[in-house]
This record gives C-alpha cells, sequence and structure tokens, in this order.
C-alpha cells in the first residue's frame, strides 16, 4: 500500500499538475513574503513621517520665536 501511495506521488510530481502544484505553492509563498515585507517597509515609512512631521513643528517653533524677537529688537 505505502509502495503503491509513492507511485502515485511520483507520477503526480511527474506530470504537470504537479509542476503546476509547485508553481503555485512557490507564486503563493513569495506573494506572503512581499506582503509581509510591503507592510514592514509601510510602518517605517510611517514611523519616519511622523518623527520628521514632530522635527519640522520644533523647527517652526523655533524660528516664529526668532521672528517675535527679532520684530521686538525693531
Amino acid at each position: 500500500m505505502e509502495a503503491l501511495d509513492f507511485n502515485l506521488i511520483n507520477q503526480r510530481l511527474e506530470s504537470q499538475f504537479g509542476w503546476a502544484i509547485l508553481c503555485l505553492l512557490l507564486g503563493g509563498f513569495i506573494l506572503k513574503k512581499v506582503y509581509q515585507k510591503n507592510e514592514q517597509n509601510e510602518t517605517r515609512i510611517i514611523t519616519l513621517y511622523e518623527t520628521n512631521e514632530k522635527k519640522a513643528q520644533k523647527r517652526e517653533d523655533n524660528l516664529m520665536e526668532h521672528l517675535e524677537r527679532s520684530n521686538e529688537s525693531h
């Protein structure tokens, strides 16, 4: 019985059907990895954006303080 199952599996893998299944599995695996990587990159980009936004707000606040002091001195 086990030899029969092995022969059946071997025949399936040698056929176009077997290769099609293997290609679909490989494609699914690749798509899963790409999706995971995209999510990681998206999270990293959002974090960078938020950090830069805070830095820009701080620069703007410093500039406004400088302008106010400059206006008072004139």
